[in-house]
C-alpha cells in the first residue's frame, strides 16, 4: 500500500510542523494564546475538512438526524479535533495539573468496579477522551486504552507513513501513557489481565 502513496502530501507537512516547530513553540507560549490561535484557525480547518465533514453529515442525516443538527455536529466535531491537538500538547507540557472537570455517571463506574470483574468502557472519538482519561486516572481510575498503532490515513504520503506517523504515535504515547496496541500479539491477554484485576479498559467503537 505504501508504494501507491504519493511521496509528500499536505498532511505530511502539517504533521512535520506540529511535531517540530509548533510543539517547540508551544512549550513556552501561554496556553490562552495557543487556544486563541486555534479559534482563529477554525475557518481554515473547516475548509480543509469540508469533504470529510460533508460525508459524515450525509451519514448522520441517513441515520435520522435532522440536517440542521447534523451540520452543527459536523462543524463541532472538526473544531474539537483541532482543539484536541492542543490538548495533547498541554497534557505533555503540564500533565493533569490544570484539568478541571465534572464527571457525570461516575456512580455507574464505581458500581462496575465494585463487582470485581473489571469494566469495559465503549466510546467514540466525539469528546475530549485523552484529558478525561488522564483526569480519571489522577482521581484513582486508571484506564487502559486500546489503540491502533498504524491507523489508516488516506491523506498521508510516503514521508508521513515512514517517518512522521511513527513519531506522532510516540508523541501520543507520552500523552495517553496507559495503552495497548491492537498490533501487539499480547493485546487480548493484556486486556483480560486488566479486567481480571478489576480494572478499566476503554475501546473506541470507531477504532
Amino acid at each position: 500500500m505504501a508504494d501507491s502513496l504519493p511521496w509528500l502530501t499536505v498532511k505530511d507537512l502539517l504533521w512535520f510542523v506540529y511535531l517540530y516547530p509548533f510543539r517547540i513553540a508551544a512549550a513556552t507560549l501561554p496556553r490562552g494564546l495557543l487556544y486563541a490561535l486555534a479559534r482563529l484557525a477554525d475557518p481554515l480547518v473547516q475548509y480543509r475538512s469540508r469533504r470529510g465533514r460533508a460525508a459524515a453529515i450525509a451519514r448522520m442525516i441517513q441515520a435520522g438526524i435532522s440536517p440542521a443538527d447534523a451540520q452543527q455536529a459536523g462543524r463541532r466535531f472538526v473544531s474539537n479535533a483541532a482543539t484536541r491537538v492542543l490538548d495533547d500538547l498541554m497534557l505533555r507540557r503540564e500533565g493533569v495539573s490544570r484539568i478541571r472537570a465534572t464527571v457525570e455517571g461516575l456512580e455507574y463506574l464505581d458500581e462496575g468496579i465494585a463487582r470485581g470483574r473489571g469494566v469495559l468502557l465503549l466510546s467514540a472519538h466525539t469528546y475530549a477522551s485523552r484529558p478525561a482519561k488522564r483526569y480519571l486516572a489522577a482521581q484513582g481510575y486508571p484506564i487502559l486504552t486500546v489503540r491502533n498503532r498504524q491507523p489508516p490515513d488516506a491523506l498521508m504520503g510516503r514521508v508521513g507513513a515512514r517517518w512522521l506517523q511513527p513519531r506522532y504515535m510516540e508523541f501520543l504515547h507520552g500523552v495517553i501513557q496507559d495503552e495497548v496496541y491492537i498490533q501487539d500479539p499480547e493485546c487480548s491477554l493484556k486486556i483480560l489481565k486488566r479486567l481480571r484485576a478489576g480494572g478499566i479498559v476503554n475501546i473506541h467503537l470507531d477504532l
